[in-house]
């Protein structure tokens, strides 16, 4: 279970949920439009890849993508603001 877990995780943070998370961190200025943003790409990702997929679980999906653009979202919006305060 941990390795389908992580393999998902990575997968994600590879996709469109990641890139668009990866941009929106870099861009956005506030934490709210961070998060809708993260949202945002989450669901179009889950959308692109079930409208491709007959057997898809969007629940499944969906919350894999959340995490993963969570994850690069926050990464880089915290180092773009560690490096401007400094």
């Amino acid at each position: 279970m941990g390795a389908y877990f992580l393999g998902a995780i990575i997968g994600k943070i590879l996709s469109l949920a990641g890139l668009g998370s990866l941009l929106s961190g870099l861009f956005v200025k506030n934490k709210k439009l961070l998060i809708l943003f993260i949202i945002f790409f989450a669901f179009m990702d889950t959308l692109i890849l079930c409208q491709l997929n007959i057997v898809c679980r969007f629940e499944r999906s969906f919350i894999f993508a959340l995490i993963g653009a969570a994850i690069v979202a926050y990464l880089t919006y915290f180092i773009k603001n560690r490096k401007k305060s400094k």
